[in-house]
């Protein structure tokens, strides 16, 4: 995935606002739906369906806040502002059948677009993102027929899928030439190691 880059688009602003609910709203909907599939003991309450599709329109909104912070070119101080909110905001997400999976919406876009870090420390981010996708993978096939266990997988590498590409609005970094000195970046990674270990491997622990 190459750098995000600001993007010139004439779309109003309003208009890119209720894209970002609405489109989070919809991908909240389909991520309840895909709950219930691949559920074995298949349970329904509407405040809690309410909650993750809610959680899901504020996480759709929030990115697209973040978007037009880097269409106005906004100031890093600024746009570091709404990139830590954005990423507050993702934390719904964590909620519901899914929540073991939360860890690749933050890291995957790391890996990915964080083009300054060391090789090294961008494909070790990478295989930490796909544990999580490998486990919840082989729970679907351990849980279901195979026929059912293809389509309930491949709805959950899709909808992830979209929700990574979305969340790189928040963590991707900020093209302004500014780069931090590589001791900072490495003691950053260090710090952050541990973080990253107990969101992964918190629910097997």
């Amino acid at each position: 995935m190459p750098p995000l880059k600001p993007a010139i688009v004439k779309t109003h602003w309003t208009l890119l606002l209720v894209a970002g609910l609405a489109g989070g709203l919809a991908w909240g909907v389909n991520a309840r739906v895909w709950m219930r599939f691949i559920a074995t003991r298949p349970e329904f309450s509407w405040s809690g369906t309410l909650i993750i599709i809610t959680g899901f329109g504020v996480a759709g909104l929030a990115q697209a806040v973040v978007y037009l912070g880097r269409r106005r070119l906004l100031r890093r101080p600024a746009l570091t502002v709404l990139r830590v909110i954005g990423i507050v905001l993702l934390l719904p997400l964590a909620f519901g059948a899914g929540s073991i999976a939360f860890p690749t919406i933050i890291i995957a876009p790391l890996a990915l677009t964080q083009r300054n870090w060391p090789l090294w420390l961008r494909r070790a981010l990478g295989v930490v993102a796909l544990v999580p996708v490998v486990v919840v993978s082989m729970s679907i096939f351990e849980d279901f027929s195979p026929g059912r266990a293809a389509v309930g997988t491949i709805w959950f590498l899709l909808t992830y899928a979209v929700l990574v590409w979305a969340a790189r609005f928040s963590l991707a970094p900020q093209l302004d030439g500014w780069t931090a000195r590589l001791t900072p970046r490495l003691l950053g990674a260090v710090a952050l190691s541990p973080v990253l270990f107990i969101a992964v491997m918190g629910p097997f622990l």
